[in-house]
């Protein structure tokens, strides 16, 4: 594929899912953008499953190239397709991840449209009726940056050294995008679509993303002010729901005291607001329960894990 043709290149980090990635792989194939346009950079770790979904693409997409790297490290995949990729623009989304047919058009007009942005992130949304207990993160109005769904210059990309390695599976595209915003806008494009189907997550869930708080305590140690700005309210958030489980506990403790009565009181009153809040959340009785209680001690344990974190964790 001639090079001076090639305007984009669309790296995908490539995980144990080759179902999902053939299907990310057929709709990155038929974009509306001429195929000699762009190409189609894969970068698989250790799955040999992914690389044989990869591999097995290259026979009928010919902009499909398959890469390597010993980790399994979201940042170091996607530095990889970075040192690869040959377009003026790259575009970043994920194997689980369905672009729509006009993506890569809107992103490139948007870019054309704004000559002097730092990036373009895409509206990314799902379908079908919210459940509990299924990931699928969403971007309706832009500001949240994520990976499945943004682009940037490849010249900004080299300038800035890729995306931060130190994270771990988490924080890194809002790494890479506040060192973004510091040399132009980040644009949305509410064309440039991306479907990111529910995937199912296990009961304890709650709990498990606690570790995901050390790469949060990362980042706003590194870039404290850019933090704030765009996820102080998200940090404030699980402060307050962290308080909420604390005056829970405190109650039960005192109405265990005062009378029998006041003690059921407390966690029927909890779980009372719990179903009200998930009023409009698909749910099983079953993942109800279990995701209350593991929100409740979630919230125990949250203080003790960002304080944890915040000595450990070495600052810039």
């Amino acid at each position: 594929m001639p090079r001076e043709k090639i305007r984009a290149s669309v790296v995908v980090p490539a995980y144990n899912r080759p179902e999902l990635l053939e299907r990310a792989i057929l709709a990155l194939s038929r974009q509306s953008v001429p195929q000699n346009s762009y190409e189609i950079i894969v970068v698989c770790g250790k799955s040999a499953g992914a690389m044989r979904a990869c591999r097995h693409g290259l026979a009928s997409v010919k902009n499909l190239s398959c890469l390597a790297v010993g980790s399994e490290s979201p940042a170091a995949k996607r530095n990889t397709g970075i040192r690869a990729a040959k377009g003026s623009v790259v575009a970043f989304t994920d194997d689980d991840c369905v672009p729509d047919r006009q993506w890569l058009a809107e992103i490139l007009r948007a870019f054309a449209s704004n000559p002097h942005t730092a990036g373009v992130e895409g509206l990314t949304y799902t379908e079908g009726e919210t459940a509990l207990y299924h990931n699928a993160p969403v971007n309706l109005e832009g500001g949240l940056f994520p990976t499945c769904n943004i682009a940037y210059t490849k010249e900004l990309l080299d300038g800035l050294g890729g995306f931060d390695e130190s994270y771990h599976f988490y924080r890194e595209d809002s790494d890479l995008a506040f060192r973004a915003v510091s040399h132009g806008n980040i644009v949305f494009s509410g064309k440039a679509k991306v479907l990111h189907p529910q995937r199912r997550v296990p009961l304890t869930r709650p709990l498990e993303t606690l570790a995901l708080l050390k790469e949060d305590v990362r980042l706003m140690k590194k870039m404290p002010n850019e933090y704030r700005r765009y996820l102080g309210t998200q940090l404030n958030a699980e402060f307050l729901k962290a308080g909420t489980s604390y005056v829970t506990l405190a109650s039960l403790a005192i109405g265990g005291i005062l009378h029998p009565a006041a003690f059921l009181a407390v966690p029927a009153a909890y779980i009372a607001v719990a179903w009200a809040r998930l009023s409009a959340v698909r749910k099983t009785h079953t993942e109800f329960f279990a995701f209350t209680a593991f929100l409740f001690l979630r919230g125990i344990a949250f203080p003790f894990f960002f304080a944890y974190y915040w000595a450990t964790i070495r600052r810039y």
